[in-house]
Order: structure tokens, then sequence, then C-alpha cells
């Protein structure tokens, strides 16, 4: 009987442990035995799961390494699977030893750790640097003793998983997230029996988030190789279907629904109200010039290597803006506003502050900024989703801004600095000359109704074909008598001692394939699924059709936005709307 691995030690986040039951339970219909590796507190000194709580708050660590224990009890007894401890793995000398070999590096050096051949070192930073908010490799001395206690358990995972993949010898690995640390070192210790590994991830839909998810194989060079999901243009595979998932996630981002959403929600308040706040003049044209979080490429890099092949006309964003204030003097006619990402500032998810942050404040300190170039900050709590309003153009830097933009009809020029992104959603330049250029003009376009288009189409191509849509695998909390059993299940509970996790409760035990079982299996076993005749869909539909669609919905959730006194939006808006394309246009895009 054929095998799969799950390497799944961190089920505090349901986000993480229900999508992999749902995927064992599919593999299970397909006559693999599966196996879960979890933890029953070896990881402890500082898991992955506690790096939502401050390193020093002991009492609610352990509350998380609690409740971690009790969701994967709850999963494992109530899915039979079955489980390899971790702590059964390493023993209490080679616990002993991985401490003192991990003490005998110097402080300064500890990102070059090294464990029979392995950087854990620098797989230990990404989501070090990503919690602390980091660009470089340097430690700070008050966060040494964490990081060690990170090098101890990604160490401990690296003996641990020596061991069972050496005796289990499974045909598949799947594990949450490549870039973790531990799951880096899952996968190169697989790769080394040939073993394939596939990462799961949360998708890109913000109500959805666990149900409709990306699944990768992980390549040997530490790439992840997305399969199914074809180029955008294949197809027209804008599928009217989609549309209610396309303006339920749109939704989600106006209201700020998770704390997925960075920007605070929109208050529908007025253009003018808007330029009133950050100081501008009526009328002006906008540039929104949208910064990036770098730490969360620098965790990538340090820890990786570059992700993606980049051939950004900046140096870095400082270079950038350095060359935003020449065009805002050159210009005076047009107003830079620069926001700055709100992951930068203290937030609903984190409330570190980033080193990118004090560089800026350092950059602003040093340099004299044009009265046409403002800054829009953080603490000035302003929806990004009401700024778009006033908008003219989006200058991209490698971030969701350019699609969210463009479902307003904003045109979006890049700097070529990111390439997970359809190219025809922005307009990318070789020179700087040629940016300026791509910039005017632009802006002498103004909101179009292909901009919105071509984001409706990225969006159904997101959530229809580069992810897979896993929501058939819960039960619906909205029928009654599934409700009134889980009150009487969990009442049960309740009285026995025993845990219950309500949306794990909501997880089906599968008697038959998901809907997307065939795509799911494809990208795991590699091959057509045993008794599948299904194909893989290439919808067509009539593209007046979908342009009627997309008009109709534009017009929803635009009007939504839109405050009865607002004139300057709402004449944005009629422009779209009064924009008419051609059928060959339609097919073209």
């Amino acid at each position: 009987m054929k095998k799969a691995l799950f390497f799944s030690p961190y089920q505090f986040f349901s986000v993480h442990a229900e999508p992999e039951v749902l995927i064992a339970e599919s593999l299970q219909l397909e006559g693999y035995e599966t196996v879960f590796v979890t933890c029953k507190g070896i990881l402890a000194k500082n898991c992955l799961c506690m790096s939502v709580v401050p390193f020093e708050d002991t009492t609610h660590r352990e509350r998380i390494c609690r409740e971690c224990r009790e969701n994967r009890n709850f999963l494992m007894k109530r899915f039979k699977r079955k489980q390899i401890f971790l702590d059964n793995l390493v023993n209490c000398d080679e616990k002993k030893n991985i401490e003192d070999n991990i003490g005998k590096w110097e402080n300064d050096d500890l990102a070059n750790y090294t464990f029979q051949g392995i950087q854990i070192g620098k797989k230990t930073l990404y989501e070090f640097i990503l919690k602390y908010k980091l660009l470089s490799d340097a430690i700070p001395n008050e966060r040494l003793q964490e990081f060690r206690f990170n090098l101890y358990n990604t160490t401990v995972v690296a003996t641990a998983m020596e061991r069972v993949l050496g005796e289990l010898r499974p045909d598949i690995v799947v594990f949450y997230n490549f870039f973790y640390s531990t799951n880096q070192v899952v996968a190169e210790i697989a790769h080394k029996s040939k073993t394939s590994v596939f990462s799961l991830h949360a998708g890109t839909h913000h109500q959805n988030r666990d149900r409709i998810v990306a699944l990768s194989k992980v390549q040997k060079t530490g790439t992840l190789q997305e399969a199914l999901a074809g180029k955008p243009t294949e197809n027209s595979p804008l599928n009217p279907a989609s549309m209610p998932l396309i303006e339920d996630h749109i939704q989600g981002i106006f209201e700020a629904r998770t704390v997925w959403v960075y920007s605070p929600k929109t208050t529908r308040v007025s253009s003018w109200l808007i330029r009133k706040k950050i100081s501008l003049p009526p009328r002006s044209k906008v540039v929104l010039a949208a910064l990036r979080s770098d730490d969360e490429r620098s965790a990538a890099d340090l820890s990786l290597g570059p992700v993606s092949a980049r051939n950004p006309l900046f140096q870095d964003q400082f270079s950038w803006l350095d060359w935003l204030a020449e065009f805002s003097e050159t210009h005076p006619e047009i107003t830079v506003v620069v926001r700055q990402h709100p992951r930068e500032a203290p937030n609903r998810r984190e409330q570190v502050i980033s080193a990118n942050h004090h560089r800026l404040n350092q950059w602003l300190s040093r340099r004299k900024v044009p009265k046409n170039m403002i800054f829009n900050r953080p603490d000035q709590k302003i929806s990004l989703y009401d700024l778009f309003k006033i908008t003219d153009l989006v200058l991209r830097n490698s971030s969701s801004v350019g699609v969210e933009a463009a479902l307003y009809g904003i045109p979006v020029v890049g700097m070529g600095d990111d390439t997970a992104f359809d190219p025809l959603l922005q307009k990318e330049s070789r020179t700087l000359a040629e940016y300026e250029k791509n910039i005017l003009q632009a802006l002498q376009l103004g909101w179009n109704l292909n901009q919105v288009y071509l984001a409706y189409r990225w969006y159904s191509y997101l959530f229809g074909r580069k992810e897979i849509d896993l929501r058939d695998g819960w039960r619906s909390s909205q029928n009654f008598f599934f409700r009134l059993q889980k009150k009487l299940a969990k009442g049960w509970a309740r009285v026995q001692g025993l845990p219950f996790v309500d949306s794990s409760y909501c997880l089906k035990v599968l008697r038959k394939p998901l809907v997307n079982h065939y795509r799911l299996m494809k990208i795991l076993l590699e091959q057509t699924p045993h008794g599948s005749k299904a194909t893989e869909p290439h919808p067509k539909h009539c593209p007046q059709l979908l342009l009627k669609a997309v008009r109709e919905s534009y017009q929803k959730t635009m009007g939504w936005l839109s405050e009865n006194n607002d004139p300057e939006f709402q004449e944005r808006i009629k422009k779209v709307l009064s924009q008419e394309l051609s059928l060959e246009d339609s097919l073209n895009l």
C-alpha cells in the first residue's frame, strides 16, 4: 500500500490542520495509507504556534500548547488518523547533544549554524524575521535566547524526520507552508530519498482562506511548482459562475472582515473628505505609490535565496522614493501620495514596529520632500479602499494593491519587481525614461472598463484554476439539524471533559470524493486518479455575457462604496460604465 506522510505538528492553527485532514481523507479514497507526524510538547520551548504572542508571555504560550494538543486529539480521533509523535523519535541523549552543539556557536554566527549538512540557521531565519519585521540576519541581543530555542526545535525536527522518513519510506510528504523552517528541513530530507513533497497554503480568497487552497509541488531547488493553473489568458478563464465568489472576496476586503486585510475597513467617506484629510487640492491628479512590507521579502531571500526572478528599475524602495521626489518636482501639477504598508506599524495581527518603518523615518528626516509629495502613514487610519476613490494611477511595488486598484478601473504601472501577477494588469518599463512616459500616458487614459474586466478575470483564474476549492468538505452550519447535532455533541464533550473544536466538527468524514477530487489528486499523484474519467475544465463563455456580468458587479460594488454627496467618485464610476469593449477586444482579454 502506498503511503502519504503529513508533517503536522502545528494543529493550533485550524487553517493548517483542517485542509490537511481533508486531503488525507481524499488520499485514503485512492487507497493510500496516511500517517500524521504530530507533537506532544517536544517543541514547547518556542513552537511556531507561539509566534502569535510575545516570547515573554509564558502563560499565553502554555495555553497555546495545550489548545494545540486538544485540537490534535479532536481531529486525529474523529478522523481515525494514524499518528507518530516527534517526542518518541528523539531520545534524551540526542536532545542534550542538540543543546550542547547549539551552545558552542557564537551569538553573531547563529544564522550560519548547520546540522548534518543542513543549514538550520538560515532556514530558521524565516519566521523569526517575520515576527520581528527585521531586514537582515543579525539577531538582536535581546532575542538571542528565543532564536536559540528556534534552532533547537528545527534541529529536533531534522533528527526526528531523518528517522521516520527512513523507516516509513512514504511516497509523498505534505505539509502547510514550505517557507516555515521546520518544513524546509523536512523537504530537504525527503528529497534525499527522491520522495515527492507538496506544500499546502491558504488561498487568496479572504473569506475562505482555509477552504480555497493552493497546493504546490516543492522542487529540490527550494522553489514551488504550481500545477494545473495554466496561463491567465488561456481559454477565457473568466467564468460567470465565479462572480459570487469574487463579489464576496471584494466585500470582505472592503470591510476588512479578517486580520489578513491590513488596510482599515472602508468608512465609505466621500472623496472631498479624503482630500481634506491628507491636504490634497481639489481635482488634482493623484498618483498613489504603494510601498511594500520589506521584511516579508527579506525573510524569504535570507532563508532561501531570491525566490523569484526580478529585474527592478530601482535598487530598493528608497531609491524609488528618491526618484518619486524628483518626479514630483518636475510635475507640480501631479500629487504623488506615498502609502506606507500598514504592516510596518502595529496592527490587528502584530504589535511590532518594523525596521523598515525606522528607515523611512530616517529618509524623511534627511530628504527635502516636495509639497506635492504626500505621505500616508498607518497612524492616519485611512482605508486603502477610500483612498482609491481619488486615485488616478497606482504605482505598484510587489503587493496585492495592483489588482485591488484595477477593480475600480484604475490603471497600474509596475517597476519590474514582481512576476506573480497578470502582466496585462499593469504596464511595465525597461528604463526610467519609459517608466515616466508610462506614468504620464496612464494618467491620460484614466479609469477604464478594461482594467475592471482584467481584475475580475484574474480573480476568476485564482479561485477557479490556480487554487482548489474544497468548500464541500465542510458541512453547512446553516442547516438546523446539523446545528442541533453539533450543539448536542459539544455538550456531551463538555460533560466528558473532552476537547471540541467547532470548525473541525463541521469537517466531513469523506464517503465520496470531493467535487475537486480530480484536480487535487492530479497534483498529488501526478497522474489521473483511479476510476476518474474527468478532464481538466476549460470553460468557454460568451464574451458579451461576461462583460455584462462584470459591468453589473462593478456597478453594485462601487455603488455600495459611493455616498450620494460624492460627485467626484460618481463621475469616475459613470465614466467606466459608459465605456464599451468590442467583441474582438474581449476575446483578446
